[in-house]
């Protein structure tokens, strides 16, 4: 549940309690669409897009890639029924990374987070 992940520090700011002291900034109700290309995580064994055309993981697995690389600039939480049965990982909320470059495309379903450097 995100309410165990997250502490608020503000209505922009949160913070992952177990993501090495990163913080990630909610930035708006928007898609994020890499401008060059996709963040992929082809390597990652738990990478739950089979198609490998985007890294999604559970939230736990993608904060701890996104603190460990630099090329991942953040996370989106999609908020659609559809997207969430079909990559709800065992009952854990899942994330979509995203990189450098990105840009945001208002969308209601979709919530991003940028981390902050």
């Amino acid at each position: 549940m995100l309410i165990n992940l997250f502490s608020y520090i503000n209505s922009n700011e949160v913070v992952c309690d177990k993501s090495q002291n990163v913080k990630y900034v909610f930035v708006s109700n928007s898609n994020v669409v890499n401008s060059d290309a996709l963040y992929l995580c082809k390597d990652h064994p738990n990478n739950l897009d089979k198609k490998d055309v985007n890294c999604i993981l559970s939230i736990t697995d993608g904060i701890t890639l996104c603190n460990s690389d630099n090329q991942c600039e953040g996370f989106m939480i999609n908020t659609d029924e559809n997207w969430q049965n079909k990559y709800l990982n065992n009952g854990i909320q899942t994330v979509q990374l995203f990189g450098q470059g990105a840009t945001y495309t208002p969308n209601q379903m979709w919530r991003s987070f940028k981390k902050q450097h």
